[in-house]
């Protein structure tokens, strides 16, 4: 639930890393399907990335972005 609350925070860091760390942690909390808080946080976090990586150069940073939204498709029929 505080991620909730410093999303806008993390979405506005721009440093390569901290981006990273970000989408591996939103990779692993796609498993937790039918958690409200996660669903939650999802919902507002994920319309968001798409601007903030298609200006991203970092290949890395791409990649990261590219499966978070294949593990999105395949585990939530709400972003298919």
């Amino acid at each position: 639930m505080s991620l909730l609350g410093v999303s806008k925070d993390i979405l506005a860091d721009m440093n390569d890393e901290n981006q990273q760390s970000f989408l591996s942690l939103l990779i692993s909390l796609t498993q937790l399907q039918g958690v409200d808080s996660v669903e939650k946080l999802l919902a507002l976090v994920v319309p968001q990335l798409k601007n903030l990586f298609a200006r991203n150069k970092n290949q890395f940073s791409r990649g990261r972005f590219y499966d978070l939204m294949v593990k999105l498709y395949d585990l939530y029929d709400s972003y298919k």
